[in-house]
């Protein structure tokens, strides 16, 4: 994602960047789907490792949140509107 958004900037690709924003939906959909796989914890996962994946997808995510808004900031010159209703 970072990659993408780093080029889309240099190339001022607005549908790369919509690219990156897609991309950031479906990795907060899959935290969410581990989030509630480890709190429901169906295999008897042990708690520390289960804290551990929780907190390593909550950092994976927020920086996915920090690519995201690198990717509105290109879509918001590139289309004179932020690009929520784009996707």
């Amino acid at each position: 994602m970072l990659t993408d958004v780093g080029d889309s900037f240099s190339r001022r690709d607005v549908k790369r960047a919509v690219e990156v924003l897609r991309a950031d939906a479906e990795m907060d959909r899959l935290r969410n789907l581990i989030f509630m796989r480890h709190i429901e914890n169906p295999e008897n996962i042990a708690r520390q490792a289960s804290l551990q994946v929780i907190f390593m997808t909550q950092s994976l995510e927020r920086a996915g949140d920090r690519v995201k808004n690198l990717a509105e900031e290109i879509c918001h010159p590139g289309q004179g509107t932020q690009p929520f209703a784009t996707f």
